[in-house]
Parts: C-alpha cells; sequence; structure tokens
C-alpha cells in the first residue's frame, strides 16, 4: 500500500479553520487557543527545547499534535534514566518526537483535533502508521505517545511498546454537599478532614473565586507569581509558563477558569488555578506566601471538591504524584502512554523495562487503594 503524502506543520495557527473550536464544552487544554498560547508566548518554541512538529493529514482533516524535543521537561512520565542509559550506549537519544499537551499530565479528550468527527478508526491507523513511518526516516530514535485518548490508544496497542504509569480521580457520587461526600469516608478520615478545615478557618483568611468576567487582567497577573514562587521552592526556576502565556489562555478561556484566591485581609496568600468541560475539574497550579501544608489541601482538594459537587462535575483531576491524595478521597488508576523506539533491539529491551515498570507499578496501585479512606 503507497504511503499517503507527510505534512508536519511548525505552528498551530498554520493549521487554519481545520480544528476544533472552543465552546465551553470541550477540554479546555486540547484546543487551539491553547497550543496557539503555548507558542505565541515563546513557551514552546525551539530555543526552549520544542519544536513544533504537528502531523497534519489534510485528506483526513487529522492533526496530531506533537513536538521535536532535545530534553524530557514538563512531561511527568519521565524518561531521564533511560535516555541516559541509551547515550551511555552510543546512540543519540534526542531530539525525540513527543505527542502530548505540553506541562500537562492529563489525557488527550479526543484522539486528535479533526473537522470531521467521522474519522474512522482505519483512517487514524493508517495516518499513524505513516506518521510513524515518516519519523523513522527523520534520524530520530523515538516517538512517544503521552496519554492519549482511547480511540488513539487502540490504533498505538498494536504498534508501540505501553508504559503504565498512576494519575489520580475524585468521582462525585451525587453528592450535593461536602458534608454528604464525608459521609462516605470512614469516620476516623471524615473526622480528621474537618479538623483540617477547621485549623484553616481558625486562620481568619477569606476566599474568593473569580471566573468570566471577574478575570481580569490584573487577576491573572496576581496569580502568576504564585504560580512561579511554586516552581522557584521546587525547581529553582520560574516555572514553563511565563505571564503572556496565563494572559492569553486564562482570557481566552474565561468561562471555564476558576481561580481561586486566599487573602489575608485585602493581601493574597495564596492562589489556586482550575479549569473545568462540562464534566471534569482540573486542577493545575497553586502557590502560597504561607508555609501551610493545611492550606495547599485547603485550596487544592476541599475547595475543589466543592467547586465540583456545585457545578454537577462527575471528577476532579487534582494532578499528578502524591498519596496524599488517597487519603482525601482521590481514587487511583492507571494510565498509559506509547513509544516507539526505531531501532528493534532497543525496543525489545525498553519494552521488557517497562513491563517490569508496569509490576511494581500494580504493587503500588494495591497499596494505594488499601489506603482510601471510603468506608
Amino acid at each position: 500500500m503507497q504511503s499517503e503524502p507527510i505534512n508536519f506543520k511548525h505552528r498551530f495557527s498554520d493549521l487554519e479553520a481545520l480544528v476544533e473550536k472552543t465552546d465551553g464544552n470541550t477540554c479546555p487544554f486540547y484546543t487551539p487557543s491553547f497550543f496557539e498560547a503555548l507558542e505565541e508566548s515563546g513557551s514552546t518554541i525551539k530555543a526552549r527545547g520544542w519544536q513544533a512538529h504537528h502531523y497534519y493529514n489534510p485528506q483526513h482533516s487529522l492533526v496530531i499534535p506533537g513536538y521535536l524535543k532535545d530534553h524530557s521537561y514538563g512531561e511527568f512520565i519521565f524518561d531521564w534514566s533511560i535516555a541516559d542509559a541509551i547515550m551511555q550506549a552510543g546512540y543519540a537519544y534526542y531530539p525525540k518526537w513527543v505527542s502530548q499537551l505540553p506541562f500537562t499530565p492529563i489525557s488527550m479528550s479526543s484522539p486528535a483535533f479533526h473537522a470531521q468527527s467521522s474519522t474512522s478508526h482505519d483512517n487514524l491507523r493508517q495516518s499513524v502508521e505513516t506518521l510513524l513511518e515518516s519519523l523513522g526516516k527523520q534520524s530520530i530514535l523515538t516517538a512517544q505517545f503521552l496519554y492519549p485518548h482511547q480511540a488513539l490508544s487502540d490504533v498505538l496497542e498494536p504498534l508501540c511498546i505501553a508504559r503504565q504509569s498512576i494519575q489520580f480521580e475524585w468521582e462525585n457520587n451525587q453528592y450535593q454537599s461536602f458534608d454528604d461526600f464525608l459521609s462516605d469516608l470512614s469516620q476516623k478520615r471524615a473526622k480528621e478532614v474537618r479538623r483540617e478545615r477547621r485549623k484553616i478557618q481558625s486562620l481568619d483568611l477569606q476566599f474568593d473565586w473569580k471566573n468570566g468576567d471577574h478575570l481580569t487582567p490584573t487577576v491573572i497577573d496576581q496569580f502568576v507569581p504564585f504560580y512561579q514562587r511554586t516552581y522557584m521552592k521546587r525547581s529553582g526556576h520560574y516555572g514553563y509558563l511565563n505571564q503572556e502565556f496565563f494572559q492569553r489562555w486564562l482570557t481566552l478561556n474565561k468561562n471555564q477558569v476558576h481561580l481561586l484566591f486566599a487573602y489575608e485581609g485585602e493581601q493574597p496568600v495564596a492562589a489556586a488555578l482550575f479549569l473545568s468541560d462540562n464534566s471534569t475539574l482540573f486542577g493545575r497550579y497553586y502557590g502560597s506566601i504561607l508555609d501551610d501544608q493545611g492550606l495547599h489541601f485547603e485550596c487544592c482538594y476541599y475547595r475543589g471538591i466543592e467547586l465540583a459537587i456545585k457545578k454537577g462535575l462527575q471528577r476532579f483531576n487534582p494532578g499528578v504524584q502524591g498519596e496524599h491524595k488517597v487519603r482525601r478521597g482521590f481514587r487511583p488508576y492507571k494510565l498509559t502512554s506509547y513509544y516507539r523506539y526505531f531501532n528493534a533491539a532497543l525496543e525489545k529491551q525498553i519494552g521488557r523495562l517497562f513491563k517490569q515498570e508496569e509490576t511494581e507499578l500494580d504493587d503500588y496501585l494495591n497499596y494505594l487503594n488499601q489506603r482510601l479512606p471510603f468506608r
């Protein structure tokens, strides 16, 4: 079978009107506004190790976002140790091609952008096969699909090796209030949560949500230093995303943005950024000038749960990592990413490594499930 023409785009704006438009009912990350804000703000550019290399199939009106990367930052399912081992063996690991939502460990909400939603499994499979064939001819060692949607996963399963990771999610069991949620927890854990919240109440802080027309440029500017503070504390830099990105993206998606501030008098002392679609709340970034773990739990988890209940959302994704999420009602689950190494011997070795990882991950998942706080 002759391969279809390959067409890579190096700016998301070059895709014109073929991509889906943000309509308030789609994942706020899997939209043109997200990718364009990243590129136009300089957050994902070649100079920062993110060269846009988006696959575009005009025949099927299909786009699979991707980047040529010369590092592994901003992925959240990391391959640093694999890269080091391969480079020590004399191979060039970078650049690698990665399809992902940059800096965002969230499953893509559709298999790809496409103007025609009827793109079939066979057409998607043919496109992915062509994509992999083309990448394999570009002196690229590996192509990686991080957190793909189920339809794309079905296509990738026989073509790549799978790697598992763990994420966390709160489920709304038709709760009418936060106390309703607590009634599902063991008596001991419910009492501990109430005690944590009372401690924060004793600080005499005021909490305020910003959304829609209240999400002004000034409000966004107030949030950014909190984001930067967290990254500086953890990693010694101001974060991967800059002020221009947040101004562009949050303004364009203001009706899906929920920005929580905690105030001490008139002074904001903490901020947490959430976004939502029609079924899920996504917790993204938090920062505070107060060194209080309880305030972190209040802003990032308990206030988020309250918001999800109020909006009638089915799920709440609080972000990756942290066993402390499990004790607060977030269930762990496995999510699959897919890797293709264009060296058969290396792919076989790495495939064995991923299988070993999966066994260890299953043990860890069982450990976490045993610590869930539900009755």
